[in-house]
C-alpha cells in the first residue's frame, strides 16, 4: 500500500474523513517522508494528521494554500525540509498545515521575529530558555489562528528552563515522558533527541517531542504503545503502518490536561 492510499485507510481506522482530492496537493510534493500524528481522545488539534515532507521549494510553492503563501515568503530561508500537513477532524473539514526546518537556526529566528512581531516576548523567552537563538529548529502554523515555534532541547539542562518556563505542572504523564523515556534523572540515560514547541492562539499550548527515530537506545513500539496507554485504534493505526519501528515520535503535549501523541512513519 502507497502512503496516499495508507492515509486513507488510517483515516478510515481513526473515524476521520478525508478525500482523495484533499490529499493530493501534499503527494504533488513526490514527498521525501510522510509522517501521520494521532492524538489520544478529543482534541481541537484533529485526531489524525498527516504531514508530507519534502525539500523542492517549486513544487510547495505550485501547492501551498493561499493564506500560507504570504507567511511563508517571510519566513523561507535555507534548503532543509518544508512540510505541508492536513489535520483531521471527526466533524469538521481538514484544516491546512505548513512547517519549515531551520538550516540555521539565528536566521530563522530573525525572520521569525520580523514575521511575528506580536509573538516578540513569546518568542524570546523560549529562545532564552532553550540557550539561544541557535536553538530554533523549525517553525509552523495551521491558518487561520495558530503559529508555532519549536526548538531542541539539547541537553537536560535545557528541558528544565523551558519546563519551568512553560510552567509545566507534575503528571504522571509527564513523569512518564521526561523520567521513563527521556531519562531525565539524576544517572538517567544518554540524552536523546527532544524538541520543544510553543504554540500561540486557537488550540495553543505547549508540546514536547521525543525522537524515537535515531534513537540507539529507543524501545520497541510495543514497549512505547503500553507506556502511552495507546487505544486499540492507535494500535490498529501502528499495525497498518507496520514495521519493526513505525514510531518516529511520542509528543507531550500541556494544555488543559497533559497528553500524548504518537507519531508514525515508513523510512
Amino acid at each position: 500500500m502507497n502512503d496516499r492510499a495508507l492515509t486513507l485507510e488510517l483515516a478510515s481506522t481513526l473515524g476521520v474523513a478525508v478525500t482523495d482530492d484533499a490529499l493530493a496537493p501534499l503527494f504533488a510534493l513526490a514527498p521525501e517522508l510522510v509522517e501521520w500524528s494521532i492524538n489520544a481522545g478529543p482534541d481541537p488539534r484533529g485526531t489524525l494528521r498527516v504531514a508530507a515532507w519534502t525539500r523542492d521549494r517549486a513544487r510547495v510553492a505550485r501547492v501551498i494554500p493561499p493564506e500560507h503563501a504570504a507567511m511563508r515568503d517571510h519566513l523561507l530561508c535555507g534548503d532543509d525540509f518544508e512540510g505541508l500537513g492536513l489535520a483531521l477532524h471527526p466533524d469538521q473539514p481538514p484544516a491546512a498545515r505548513w512547517w519549515l526546518l531551520a538550516s540555521e537556526g539565528a536566521e530563522l529566528a530573525a525572520r521569525a521575529r520580523a514575521a511575528w512581531p506580536h509573538h516578540a516576548a513569546e518568542l524570546a523567552a523560549l529562545l532564552a530558555a532553550a540557550g539561544g537563538d541557535h536553538a530554533l529548529t523549525a517553525v509552523g502554523a495551521e491558518l487561520p489562528g495558530r503559529e508555532t515555534a519549536y526548538v531542541r532541547l539539547a541537553d537536560a539542562a535545557a528541558a528544565v528552563r523551558v519546563l519551568e518556563l512553560a510552567q509545566v505542572p507534575v503528571s504522571r504523564q509527564a513523569n512518564l515522558f521526561w523520567k521513563g523515556i527521556c531519562g531525565l534523572e539524576p544517572g538517567g540515560r544518554a540524552w536523546p533527541q527532544v524538541w520543544a514547541g510553543h504554540s500561540i492562539g486557537r488550540a495553543g499550548g505547549w508540546k514536547f517531542y521525543y525522537f524515537a527515530r535515531g534513537d540507539e537506545l529507543r524501545r520497541t513500539d510495543a514497549v512505547l504503545l503500553d507506556a502511552v496507554g495507546a487505544a486499540p485504534e492507535l494500535r490498529a493505526a501502528c499495525a497498518l503502518v507496520g514495521g519493526n519501528a513505525a514510531i518516529q515520535l511520542i509528543g507531550l503535549t500541556v494544555r488543559d490536561r497533559p497528553s500524548f501523541t504518537v507519531y508514525l512513519g515508513r523510512l
